[in-house]
Protein backbone atom coordinates (compact mmCIF):
# COMPACT_ATOMS: atom_id res chain seq x y z
CA UNK A 1 0.00 0.00 0.00
CA UNK A 2 1.09 3.50 -0.72
CA UNK A 3 1.48 5.95 2.14
CA UNK A 4 1.01 8.95 -0.15
CA UNK A 5 -2.12 11.02 0.22
CA UNK A 6 -4.39 11.87 -2.68
CA UNK A 7 -7.59 13.86 -3.07
CA UNK A 8 -10.91 12.06 -3.31
CA UNK A 9 -14.57 13.07 -3.44
CA UNK A 10 -16.80 11.62 -0.74
CA UNK A 11 -20.35 11.94 0.57
CA UNK A 12 -21.94 11.36 3.94
CA UNK A 13 -24.52 8.62 4.39
CA UNK A 14 -26.50 7.06 7.23
CA UNK A 15 -25.28 3.63 8.34
CA UNK A 16 -27.60 1.81 10.72
CA UNK A 17 -25.32 -1.24 10.86
CA UNK A 18 -23.45 0.04 13.92
CA UNK A 19 -23.74 -1.49 17.37
CA UNK A 20 -25.49 1.45 19.03
CA UNK A 21 -27.77 2.81 16.31
CA UNK A 22 -27.42 5.17 13.39
CA UNK A 23 -24.10 6.66 12.43
CA UNK A 24 -23.08 9.21 9.85
CA UNK A 25 -20.46 7.57 7.66
CA UNK A 26 -18.55 8.65 4.58
CA UNK A 27 -18.06 6.80 1.31
CA UNK A 28 -16.32 7.55 -1.99
CA UNK A 29 -18.39 8.98 -4.81
CA UNK A 30 -18.62 6.71 -7.88
CA UNK A 31 -16.13 6.84 -10.75
CA UNK A 32 -12.94 7.16 -8.71
CA UNK A 33 -11.85 3.52 -8.68
CA UNK A 34 -13.06 2.70 -5.17
CA UNK A 35 -16.21 0.76 -4.27
CA UNK A 36 -19.15 2.84 -3.03
CA UNK A 37 -19.34 0.72 0.12
CA UNK A 38 -15.69 1.35 1.08
CA UNK A 39 -15.34 3.08 4.43
CA UNK A 40 -13.69 6.47 4.71
CA UNK A 41 -12.29 7.30 8.13
CA UNK A 42 -12.49 11.07 8.53
CA UNK A 43 -13.38 13.84 10.97
CA UNK A 44 -16.49 13.11 13.02
CA UNK A 45 -17.18 16.83 13.41
CA UNK A 46 -16.95 17.29 9.63
CA UNK A 47 -19.58 14.56 9.16
CA UNK A 48 -21.83 15.81 11.97
CA UNK A 49 -21.69 19.52 11.08
CA UNK A 50 -23.21 19.06 7.62
CA UNK A 51 -26.43 17.41 6.42
CA UNK A 52 -26.46 13.76 5.31
CA UNK A 53 -25.57 13.67 1.60
CA UNK A 54 -23.05 16.49 1.78
CA UNK A 55 -20.18 16.00 -0.65
CA UNK A 56 -16.60 16.82 0.23
CA UNK A 57 -13.12 16.77 -1.28
CA UNK A 58 -10.37 15.72 1.10
CA UNK A 59 -6.91 14.17 1.14
CA UNK A 60 -6.83 10.47 2.07
CA UNK A 61 -4.51 7.51 1.96
CA UNK A 62 -5.34 3.86 1.41
CA UNK A 63 -4.68 1.77 4.51
CA UNK A 64 -5.29 -1.79 5.65
CA UNK A 65 -7.05 -2.41 8.96
CA UNK A 66 -6.13 -5.09 11.48
CA UNK A 67 -8.73 -7.39 9.96
CA UNK A 68 -7.19 -6.98 6.49
CA UNK A 69 -9.95 -4.70 5.18
CA UNK A 70 -8.84 -1.76 3.06
CA UNK A 71 -10.25 1.67 3.80
CA UNK A 72 -9.47 5.31 3.10
CA UNK A 73 -8.07 7.41 5.95
CA UNK A 74 -8.14 11.20 6.25
CA UNK A 75 -6.38 12.91 9.13
CA UNK A 76 -9.22 14.42 11.23
CA UNK A 77 -7.32 17.72 11.46
CA UNK A 78 -6.83 18.02 7.69
CA UNK A 79 -8.58 20.66 5.66
CA UNK A 80 -11.48 19.69 3.46
CA UNK A 81 -13.69 21.39 0.91
CA UNK A 82 -17.48 21.24 0.95
CA UNK A 83 -18.67 20.65 -2.62
CA UNK A 84 -22.44 20.44 -2.10
CA UNK A 85 -24.81 20.38 0.87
Amino acid sequence: MSTKTFDIFIETVTDSGGKTGNYIRARPLPGQGYPADMRVSCSKSMRNNHPIGTQFCLAVKLVVGRDGTEYLYANPRSNYEVLAD
